[in-house]
């Protein structure tokens, strides 16, 4: 027997009608007949005795019509915890970043994503700034963390920012520069600088810091790395002072005994969330009020 067959038989033994019954159900009223025949041959014995003028339940049918509505809700039940397993299971999130660094820094709210939903499969991917929006232009990516900047390449994309950061300098608490609140590009003139390629994060055309860093690297021995714990590691070591923008600075730079200084006239980075304007993940409203919440 299935569900279809025991809606039949209680919706007929509660109006004793076919007919009106298969108006509830919206079906035909030979269907519903069929699905009574069905379940009688499976039973062994009729569960009505219909004539022209009426129905009326069988002594078996009395006895079944209770079995069967307790069965119906059990079956009904059942269906419903599978399905919403299944849904709790297939819910996901592809979140794409430029740096480890970023990843770090909202650690807040993924940790408010994994205590609503225990079930969420996660997938992080951390790659140069090209082949992010390559992969977020191809909808394999349901949001990317980025600056603004970054989201210039396409129309149906929605930037919301959440912060705003500025050019960093990241140097040993040995260098002379450490001890100031905040530095010149003055400041900077005499001393090596290690920088991200610009494949990895996207050229700020009107931010001056970046047009002095080409300036600077004609005339010294700069240094260009591909991730943000190499550039601090060579900084760490002496090669130089690494120039960051601040949303890619590692929090962990701060217990490694380096030390942070604000370049002065940096452009302010609008820093946030680049997610499609249709069809996007319902999850993504989740981290909007989550910083929204946090402002």
């Amino acid at each position: 027997m299935n569900t279809q067959q025991l809606k039949c038989f209680i919706c007929v033994a509660d109006k004793l009608n076919f007919t009106r019954a298969a108006e509830e159900l919206f079906l035909s009223t030979s269907t519903v007949t069929h699905h009574i025949q069905s379940l009688e041959e499976e039973m062994g014995t009729p569960l009505f005795i219909r004539n022209k003028k009426s129905v009326h339940l069988t002594s078996a049918g009395e006895v079944f019509y209770n079995d069967a509505k307790e069965l119906l809700e059990r079956l009904t039940g059942m269906r419903k915890r599978v399905n919403q397993a299944a849904e709790k299971s297939n819910i996901s999130l592809r979140i794409g970043f430029t740096t480890h660094a970023e990843s770090w820094h909202v650690k807040d709210c993924f940790t408010a994503l994994a205590q609503k939903y225990p079930d969420l499969n996660i997938h992080i991917t951390v790659t140069n700034y090209n082949q992010l929006m390559n992969f977020f232009s191809n909808h394999q990516l349901d949001l990317v963390f980025c600056s603004k900047e970054m989201t210039a390449f396409g129309n149906d994309i929605i930037f919301s920012a959440f912060a705003h950061k500025y050019s960093m300098a990241i140097m040993p608490a040995s260098c002379p520069l450490s001890q100031k609140e905040s530095i010149t590009l003055s400041d900077l003139e005499p001393y090596r600088l290690i920088t991200y390629e610009d494949r990895m994060i996207p050229y700020i055309s009107d931010d001056p810091v970046q047009n002095w860093i080409h300036t600077h690297s004609l005339s010294h021995p700069d240094i260009k790395e591909y991730d943000e714990y190499s550039a601090m590691t060579l900084a760490a070591s002496g090669f130089g002072i690494a120039l960051l923008p601040g949303f890619c600075v590692p929090k962990s730079v701060i217990d490694s005994g380096l030390c942070i200084v604000k370049i002065d006239g940096s452009t302010e980075i609008s820093y946030g969330i680049a997610y499609p304007k249709k069809d996007y993940n319902p999850l993504i409203k989740d981290i909007l009020n989550y910083f929204k919440s946090k402002k």
